[in-house]
């Protein structure tokens, strides 16, 4: 982080609070407002639910990359058909996708957690990819997850060698994971397979309920959420206030795109001098724009132009 490019001052508000919620606005600059039964947490969470159209009329950044020639894969241990992830990835770009299922069970039986394979093992797996994208010459886009630091107390891989003294496994599932994405970076750096590549490290959201809640209750108004750039040649104001929302033009514009005013649908690239949301209508302001809007629950996810 201290070599890349930082924002320290983004807020979290409605829309933006789960890992799907986290991902739309990240990656396409609105927040996930629940339209009707078209609401990830309704009968969809279920690997076998009906599929939905999810937000077709709402373009982000899987499906401009899409249109300019990008090979996309989206990689996470656990499983693709909850909270609707395989929808939004598939049908924003057509990203390639791997997940819980995607390899045989007695694969993975020695790196599964409650949620699925364990980090470390991802990223293994995400590595030899990295490499297969590389060697093709075409553009790329590689995004990962990681589950290791979810709640009540963190799933820290067994081949995680740490010589840590801690009272929550919470806390080496944080150390463990921070050393497993930091070694994948070095390592492709070192391997010269990041060279003309942008690296984007970012949280989904906040966190919720786990082993140190009384220390994040006590900041819980300064709470932010994580979000550096690797090999980007565009500086960013570290304190500007925006949202997870702005991530989208931000990535945009780092890559070179041009944005008038800043702007890609909600959200403002914290490079631009334009107001964002959070500036113009501060915290308590924007929950009560969002929270409940229909028509904007009705646009964002109309079927049609």
């Amino acid at each position: 982080a201290a070599q890349s490019v930082q924002a320290s001052n983004l807020h979290q508000t409605i829309g933006g609070d789960t890992t799907i919620a986290g991902m739309v606005s990240t990656q396409c600059g609105v927040p996930l407002l629940p339209h009707g039964l078209n609401n990830v947490f309704y009968k969809y969470n279920k690997d076998n639910r009906k599929s939905i159209a999810f937000m077709p009329q709402v373009t982000c950044l899987s499906d401009q990359l899409a249109a300019d020639g990008y090979t996309q894969h989206y990689m996470n241990g656990a499983s693709l058909d909850a909270f609707g992830k395989r929808d939004f990835w598939t049908q924003h770009g057509g990203v390639k996708l791997f997940g819980l299922k995607s390899l045989p069970e007695d694969q993975i039986a020695n790196d599964r957690n409650f949620w699925g394979m364990n980090d470390d093992f991802l990223f293994d797996k995400a590595a030899q990819q990295l490499r297969t994208l590389k060697a093709s010459g075409a553009p790329f886009s590689l995004t990962l997850l990681t589950l290791a630091t979810h709640g009540p107390d963190g799933f820290s891989s067994p081949n995680c060698n740490l010589d840590l003294e801690v009272k929550s496994s919470m806390a080496r599932a944080i150390a463990c994971t921070a050393k497993t994405v930091r070694g994948f970076v070095e390592t492709a750096l070192e391997d010269g397979l990041l060279d003309n590549t942008l690296v984007v490290i970012l949280s989904d959201h906040l966190a919720y309920e786990n082993a140190f809640d009384d220390q994040l209750n006590a900041h819980a108004d300064s709470r932010r959420n994580l979000f550096f750039m690797y090999n980007s040649a565009v500086p960013t104001p570290a304190n500007r206030e925006g949202l997870t929302i702005d991530i989208y033009p931000t990535i945009l514009t780092a890559m070179g795109y041009q944005l008038e005013n800043g702007r890609a649908n909600m959200g403002v690239a914290l490079q631009s001098e334009t107001a964002s949301l959070i500036s113009e209508y501060k915290s308590d302001g924007l929950r009560k724009l969002l929270k409940g809007n229909r028509k904007l629950a009705a646009y964002l996810w109309r079927q049609s132009q």
